[in-house]
């Protein structure tokens, strides 16, 4: 029985050590392109800094630009589709929204239809880390909800 086990250990090993000693290939095109964004302060996107974007008049304001923007698709109305919608986009040292994207969809149309919500948006109150406007992360959620119709 000892030997059994020294035996499946030793065979473990050596399946293990072939994975460990190789390296990841990063295409050079992939690595230049990296290195470009992470040398330029200007283009980095922060998730956390001092100060989070703000839409004008506040959280409130938002919600109800969103509620009086985005209406609810047809097509997912008469599927019964209902859920939470989530777009991310960066806010610009500017406040302007660019890069939206749906991050998380319900289908039936439900993520274009808050997307074109989005990029509707007047400008932001930038974020601001050590003073200065930064590009910031943001995420929005939008729950469609067949009761609340």
């Amino acid at each position: 029985m000892k030997y059994l086990v020294a035996l499946i250990f030793a065979v473990m090993l050596m399946l293990l050590r072939p994975c460990a000693a190789q390296t990841p290939q990063v295409p050079d095109s992939l690595t230049a392109r990296t290195e470009a964004v992470a040398d330029t302060a200007e283009e980095k996107v922060m998730i956390w800094v001092e100060h989070r974007p703000s839409f004008p008049g506040g959280e409130d304001s938002l919600m109800a630009f969103l509620r009086k923007n985005i209406v609810y698709p047809p097509n997912a109305r008469l599927d019964g589709i209902s859920g939470l919608v989530v777009v991310s986009c960066i806010v610009e040292k500017n406040g302007k929204i660019t890069n939206a994207k749906v991050a998380q969809d319900i289908g039936g149309g439900c993520g274009e239809e808050v997307l074109r919500a989005v990029r509707k948006m007047p400008r932001w109150t930038p974020g601001r880390q050590r003073g200065k406007s930064v590009r910031c992360m943001v995420y929005l959620p939008f729950n469609f909800s067949l009761e609340e119709q």
